[in-house]
């Protein structure tokens, strides 16, 4: 009897680290070998790439108040990182951005426009005038029904406070090199010459951007309806369908799907998401109220004042 209370004794505890180590190796061990079975039998996929935001030219800004953009230097990187990643065949871009700077446009344009692997599009929410320009250069186009795009055309917002400075009293004196040196100046009213040469640039910039359409859209568009909505105006998915601004209205899947039956992926493709998931103070500062009231301070924050006239889509 006494062996077997021996026995008892420490068979217990042999046991528990028998059953503590099989847990251990399910835990452990399991992932382990789909990572590893993941490196050594790699699965082709089809490459999500997100553009969200007003497109910038150059980094996004850091710091806690700073507004979520399309930065240009991280999308031209994202969308290189995936057409390096061997494991994607091919790209689809979910672009959800009204525009914004013409520089960054292009340059993000100028990547969509390199890759040697096939690349869709995907028009989530928004993706108007520099949104729908990154747009152009890709294969194939879906839309949701209800998203909003074309806005095709340029702007150039200028402030101007004159008015207010006399009220205050305040003088204001330039002393330039040539008498355009200061155009687009927010202290004095605006000359006639002055607004014929920012005109000319919009204009010059305008005829690119149509010629970008139809040099990548070709025979799908109807010429008289696009002609038709160059004054500017927001379309929905289901306009721009119409007109052969898109290939076709649907949803993300539908546009991963798309891009899986370009490289003959059969069935539902895998996706392989590029790109840092965010922070948790960065998803707290994404809902709507915490972005208003982070934007607001980082514009209170701000020069107000701009140096010079700058072109967006």
């Amino acid at each position: 009897m006494r062996n077997m209370k021996d026995i008892k004794e420490w068979l217990f505890p042999v046991l528990a680290c028998l059953v503590i180590l099989a847990c251990l190796v399910i835990v452990v061990g399991i992932p382990l070998l789909f990572i590893a079975s993941q490196a050594i039998f790699p699965q082709q996929c089809v490459a999500l790439v997100q553009l969200n935001g007003p497109i910038v030219a150059g980094s996004q800004s850091s710091g806690l108040f700073a507004e979520q953009v399309l930065a240009s230097d991280e999308a031209v990187a994202l969308i290189r990182q995936a057409q390096e990643d061997p494991n994607a065949k091919a790209i689809v871009l979910e672009i959800n951005s009204p525009g914004g700077s013409v520089v960054g446009t292009r340059e993000i344009y100028d990547q969509v426009k390199a890759s040697d692997k096939p690349t869709v599009a995907y028009f989530r929410e928004i993706a108007a005038s520099g949104g729908y320009y990154i747009a152009a250069g890709t294969d194939y186009i879906v839309a949701n029904p209800d998203t909003l795009t074309g806005s095709i055309g340029v702007t150039m917002s200028l402030q101007e406070y004159s008015g207010l400075f006399e009220k205050l009293g305040i003088n204001y004196t330039a002393i330039t090199s040539g008498e355009m040196k200061d155009i687009g100046s927010p202290y004095r009213p605006m000359t006639e010459g002055e607004r014929a040469i920012l005109k000319g640039l919009i204009d010059e910039t305008f005829q690119g951007f149509k010629e970008i359409v139809v040099e990548n859209r070709g025979e799908k568009l109807d010429p008289v309806e696009f002609d038709r909505i160059l004054d500017g105006r927001v379309l929905s998915g289901r306009q721009a369908y119409k007109i052969g601004l898109v290939d076709a209205l649907g949803n993300r899947q539908d546009a991963i799907n798309a891009a899986g039956e370009m490289v003959g992926i059969d069935g539902e493709p895998n996706v392989c998401e590029i790109g840092a998931k965010p922070s948790l103070l960065q998803s707290l500062l994404g809902s709507s109220s915490l972005r208003a009231i982070g934007t607001a301070i980082g514009e209170a924050l701000s020069p107000s004042i701009r140096s010079g006239p700058s072109l967006s889509y």
